[in-house]
């Protein structure tokens, strides 16, 4: 019989023959047309033994359908059905490249219509077993050597975009536990490199199926029934689970995914408990910790609901360092291995999320996670970890103080913390290491942080002798012939823990470091990477707020040439630092002795108020204040105000932010300049002067620029003054606020002086361009006057002579001038490869030719100076010969006749 079907078939269309079995099927009249219907499904299935046409799946969906109807009626549709399956199995066959286009949304619903099909056979779970296959093989199968066959990309393509996911979201929760382990292969495979499907199933809650589905007797619990304690011999395969959900929740936010139900975190609670008590399983146990890090990631008060999951973690990490009531948990032991080091990691790491949750300040007390903690720091636990482990562990754990202490100071003080976290640094300091540079950095991040927030614990620092250990870490990295970036980082947390731990006792002690760490910052070494500059600022902010407010250490800091490295700063930095600096400097110059460093400060051709009336013109470059090149006024009624000031001030559209007028004052370097003048010219005078008769370097020949910036930087305030009346005019204005008719004549009367200061000083500005422009034209008359007289075309002429003369007459500089070739000659020489030799006669590198056996004749004609008002020239020989003396001998002029 199957012989004759395959004579019957050859040559025949598949596609045609589909069509007529789906109109046969559809319309069968008799009973009798059935045996005639499998005779043609059978030769058509003989025909597609290689595959389904593309351009056939649609009808290939009809006609599974049906059969699937027909097999509940009629047994003789089952083997049928079963072939049809499995030839659904192999990738599709394309008869042109365009059906990928033509028939991309049939091959999407093909898909869609695989798992509807899971759906309607939910009673036959041989069947669910086939189409799971079939799916599992569609998406896993490649050949690329087949042309002729769908591309597996294409496939998975397809697969993605159809209605897969939200069909295993939903049948994930009921489908048979056997179909549901070969379902996860599916699911893996889709959620495997593509972000899309994730967001996808995290929409469809599949995140709670599949947590749910990890208790294996789910099914037998009521919804608000714990599960019990697991007996250890239970058997549960978690390594499809463990695949899916970290790609999925990797993917995963609070706006994307549902937070998992308190009945699937009891599941997960009993599978962690489970895999506790068996040492065969910490790999398992290590992945469901894992996965409920990244929930938790997710949603960090996550355990708020389920209490006994938050003591089990956390008894599990402490069972060796605190006394706990037996438990099962309690009994687990961890051990050194890599499994158990992985498992210690992540019990801290969820520890971490514990003050997120209500009752978790309640849970970190009574397990001692604080003291359990230091002793791993401290190298106090009851676990001896090998030397990389805790290294790692430390790291961690340091993490976790982060997080947990601000909700338990006091037992961190009294355990003895700041202390432990101490003798840690002083013993990372003895070995150099990226990882000793990590435990440090983030020690000594620890201790600024809790200092800055908690007195208690800042006294503890000081108490324990943080201030030393803190001061000689800085000195010892600023001693490093290479500063590199980490160590810059470094520098910059202890500089600020170094303020926090402040002692007066203690300060002489700091400024020899904070000298140290600006001579390094001025003068860096060769190999020094570009410094940032938060170090600096960090320094001139402790200057400022610890040295500057004491008088002895003011003198002190003076006395070490302070002064002048603080005016270094201010020249090479940027605008940040200048602003810092420069109040340092204004503190400074409360003491007398100040005044004299400041005159006499000199650095690439500048002076103290040269350098301040640069650094007021920069940052009117900054802030876009409209001025000239030489730095002149160009708008009399705007004369120091900015571009983002002036928006600010007569935008119509701006709120009221305050006064833009005072905040421009705030953060600016131009008030502090002004400030410092003032000082210099008004209240320091006295001591100016005296100090000038001395050195005579305060009253320095300004430049245009400077003069004219002087103008606007001694009448900062009084600007100032002018913009604040103008910006009060223009807010009642804005507010439609009436002023009385007396303030308002105050305010007109001011607006009409102040709008008068700018156009006197623009007026000042040109006066002095002017007389400069009038000494430029003096000084160039003068030297066009002086190139006129001096005569320089005779000049030209006799110095011409003269060298003329100098090469010729004396017998000295041709000798000179010979023995100058020799020494060419003998440099000149090279090895000639072929025999060895050196050959005098090539003259591969010489300049010039020597002629011998020439008698060399002055014409009597040029022997003169034809310049009657010159004299004779006094001939000097080269610097490359000798005295005559020298060459006044037989055996020099014995082997040699020049005339």
């Amino acid at each position: 019989m199957e012989k004759d079907c395959m004579y019957l078939v050859q040559g025949r269309n598949s596609s045609m023959m589909l069509q007529k079995i789906l109109i046969l099927i559809q319309n069968q009249i008799t009973k009798n047309d059935t045996e005639r219907l499998l005779t043609i499904i059978k030769q058509f299935l003989c025909l597609s033994t290689d595959g389904f046409y593309v351009q056939d799946l649609y009808n290939i969906t009809h006609v599974v359908d049906i059969l699937m109807e027909k097999s509940k009626q009629e047994s003789v549709y089952i083997k049928h059905l079963d072939t049809f399956l499995e030839i659904c199995s192999i990738p599709p066959l394309l008869v042109k490249s365009s059906d990928i286009i033509r028939y991309a949304l049939d091959i999407q619903e093909y898909f869609s219509w695989l798992g509807y099909l899971l759906i309607w056979t939910e009673d036959n779970e041989p069947l669910q077993f086939k189409i799971t296959n079939v799916l599992h093989k569609l998406l896993t199968v490649d050949n690329p050597n087949l042309r002729q066959y769908l591309q597996l990309e294409v496939r998975k393509n397809k697969a993605q975009k159809s209605n897969l996911v939200d069909i295993f979201g939903e049948f994930l929760q009921f489908c048979n536990d056997a179909v549901y382990n070969e379902l996860l292969k599916v699911v893996l495979i889709l959620c495997n490199g593509s972000a899309l499907m994730c967001q996808k199933f995290l929409a469809r809650h599949i995140v709670n199926s599949l947590l749910t589905r990890l208790e294996p007797n789910w099914r037998a619990r009521y919804p608000n029934e714990k599960p019990g304690m697991p007996r250890g011999d239970e058997i549960l395969d978690i390594s499809i689970v463990g695949k899916i959900l970290p790609l999925v929740l990797e993917k995963a936010t609070a706006q994307t995914m549902k937070a998992p139900t308190r009945f699937s975190l009891w599941s997960l609670q009993w599978t962690f408990r489970l895999f506790c008590l068996r040492e065969a399983t910490r790999l398992e146990r290590n992945n469901i910790l894992a996965i409920l890090l990244m929930l938790m990631n997710v949603y960090p008060d996550l355990l708020s609901g389920n209490l006994t999951f938050c003591y089990d973690i956390a008894m599990l990490a402490m069972a060796q360092d605190v006394i706990f009531s037996p438990n099962r948990i309690t009994e687990c032991r961890l051990t050194p291995c890599n499994e158990d080091m992985c498992c210690m990691a992540l019990l801290l790491m969820c520890i971490s999320f514990y003050r997120h949750i209500l009752t978790g300040p309640k849970v970190i007390e009574e397990c001692r996670i604080v003291m359990g903690l230091l002793k791993l720091i401290g190298k106090q636990q009851a676990i001896k970890w090998k030397p990389l482990q805790s290294r790692y562990l430390i790291n961690v754990s340091i993490n976790i103080l982060h997080n947990i202490v601000p909700i338990s100071t006091e037992e961190f003080v009294e355990d003895g913390g700041p202390l432990i976290i101490l003798e840690l640094i002083n013993e990372g300091r003895q070995f150099a290491s990226t990882a000793n540079y990590q435990i440090i950095l983030r020690s000594v991040e620890l201790l600024c942080h809790f200092c800055y927030k908690f007195k208690s614990i800042c006294d503890s620092v000081a108490y324990n002798g943080g201030f030393n250990i803190i001061l000689s870490l800085c000195n010892e990295y600023l001693e490093a012939n290479y500063l590199s970036k980490n160590h810059q980082v470094l520098i910059a947390v202890s500089i600020c823990l170094l303020e926090q731990i402040y002692h007066p006792e203690k300060a002489r002690e700091l400024l020899p470091m904070i000298i140290k760490y600006m001579n390094r910052y001025i003068n860096p070494n060769p190999q020094d990477p570009v410094q940032g500059q938060r170090i600096i600022i960090l320094t001139l902010s402790l200057i400022w707020n610890k040295i500057a407010c004491s008088e002895s250490l003011s003198k002190a800091f003076i006395e070490m040439d302070g002064i002048y490295l603080l005016l270094d700063i201010v020249q090479m930095s940027c605008l940040p630092t200048k602003i810092v600096a420069l109040g340092v400097l204004i503190d400074l110059c409360e003491i007398t002795e100040c005044v004299p460093y400041l005159i006499t400060w000199r650095r690439n051709g500048q002076r103290i108020k040269s350098l301040l009336l640069d650094t007021f013109r920069q940052e009117n470059t900054e802030l876009h204040v409209k001025v000239d090149q030489y730095g002149a006024i160009v708008d009399p009624l705007i004369p120091i105000m900015g571009e983002v000031q002036y928006y600010e001030t007569n935008c119509p559209c701006r709120k009221f932010v305050g006064n833009p007028s005072i905040a421009d004052l705030l953060i600016s370097c131009r008030p502090k300049v002004y400030c410092l003048l003032q000082i210099l010219e008004v209240r320091q005078r006295d001591v100016v002067e005296t100090t000038d008769e001395f050195y005579k370097l305060f009253n320095e020949d300004l430049s245009r620029e400077d003069q004219v910036t002087l103008l606007v930087a001694e009448n900062f305030l009084a600007l100032k003054l002018s913009e604040e009346w103008h910006e009060l005019a223009k807010e009642f204005e804005k507010y439609e606020i009436e002023v009385i008719p007396s303030d308002q004549a105050i305010i007109e009367s001011m607006l009409d002086v102040t709008n008068q200061w700018g156009g006197i000083l623009q007026k000042m500005q040109r006066q002095i361009l002017d007389d400069f422009h009038k000494k430029d034209k003096k000084f160039e008359e003068s030297f066009y006057d002086t190139l006129k007289k001096s005569r320089y075309p005779e000049a030209c002429e006799a110095l011409k002579q003269m060298r003329y003369i100098a090469k010729c007459s004396e017998r000295v500089f041709r000798l000179s001038a010979y023995y100058d070739t020799q020494q060419r000659i003998v440099d000149s020489l090279q090895y000639n490869e072929e025999n060895g030799q050196f050959h005098p006669t090539n003259f591969f590198d010489v300049f010039v030719s020597f002629v011998k056996n020439q008698h060399v004749v002055v014409p009597t004609d040029v022997v003169e100076d034809v310049v009657p008002s010159l004299e004779l020239p006094t001939f000097v020989s080269p610097a490359i010969s000798l005295s005559i003396e020298d060459f006044m001998t037989d055996e020099s002029f014995s082997d040699l006749d020049y005339l």
